[in-house]
């Protein structure tokens, strides 16, 4: 490819970056939310969505916008909803 087949390409992609921005905003994953979940006594295990964790409370997780079941030791489990940006707090116990 030419210098000049390359130039035309690049004034073309940046003419269609500024005419159409949301185009490149969809190819850019959404910024993660956070669970921040706790326990009374701490130190209470973690299972998402039926999957156990190795972490324990107290704990913050990085985590995809979305919908979540949460348990936390032997509590009943907690539908939460995370948005991006978002902290959503779960917590057991008093």
């Amino acid at each position: 490819m030419g210098a000049n087949a390359i130039a035309s390409a690049s004034r073309i992609l940046l003419c269609c970056a500024f005419l159409f921005p949301q185009l490149l905003a969809s190819q850019s994953p959404a910024p993660l939310g956070k669970l921040f979940i706790t326990s009374k006594p701490p130190g209470a295990s973690i299972s998402i969505n039926g999957t156990p964790r190795n972490e324990k409370t107290p704990v913050t997780l990085a985590v995809v916008p979305g919908a979540y079941k949460v348990v936390i030791g032997t509590c009943a489990e907690q539908p939460v909803t995370v948005a991006s940006g978002e902290t959503k707090e779960v917590t057991c116990g008093q």
